[in-house]
């Protein structure tokens, strides 16, 4: 945290809020050659990418990385191992996901308990999950990765009930219908349980 915690509040505040000219004005009147700004945490480990990320507020996202001048910061975890584009995917803020995967995001990190940012964007329904699905796999996100209880998207997908997702999955990825979880269930189990 920034040595002037005012300042770090300024900067969160406007990252949530997305208002990137005070954004702008609070870390141009920081020690601009320090960087504090970057050193920003909440409680939580989040830090202003990762509360921007989770907002869906692309302008701050993308100031922050261009702010950043080289220095790696989008791939920090925050307390529950999760990233900006974890923060993006579960909130299926698509633009943000397709910003951040550009620059560089790490599109199969597991957060803490094991989950990518494809399966965050499976457990949402609506148009937007299935959009921000489509940005994932086609920046080639590994479906068949396992969270710990050894469900894939698509396990996921199918709790849900999303059908737009479990039909993109199953076209794109025929055998995924054959993966079991830790349990022994295939992702038609999981389906039929879900009703």
């Amino acid at each position: 945290m920034p040595e002037n915690k005012c300042l770090a509040d300024k900067i969160f505040a406007y990252s949530l809020n997305g208002d990137v000219i005070g954004l702008r004005n609070a870390i141009h009147n920081d020690l601009i050659k320090e960087n504090h700004w970057i050193d920003c945490t909440s409680k939580l480990g989040d830090t202003p990418l990762h509360v921007a990320a989770r907002h869906g507020n692309l302008e701050i996202v993308r100031y922050l990385i261009e702010r950043c001048e080289g220095q790696c910061f989008i791939n920090v975890c925050n307390n529950l191992g999760k990233t900006a584009l974890h923060e993006a995917a579960q909130n299926c803020f698509h633009g943000t996901v397709q910003y951040l995967l550009q620059h560089g995001a790490d599109i199969n990190q597991m957060k803490r308990s094991d989950w990518t940012p494809l399966m965050l964007a499976s457990t949402k329904l609506g148009s937007i999950a299935l959009k921000t699905v489509h940005v994932l796999l086609n920046h080639e996100a590994n479906p068949y990765i396992m969270n710990k209880d050894g469900w894939t998207a698509l396990h996921i997908a199918c709790k849900i009930g999303h059908c737009g997702i479990v039909t993109l999955l199953l076209e794109r990825f025929p055998n995924m219908a054959n993966m079991r979880s830790n349990n022994g269930r295939y992702p038609i189990h999981t389906a039929c349980g879900s009703q």
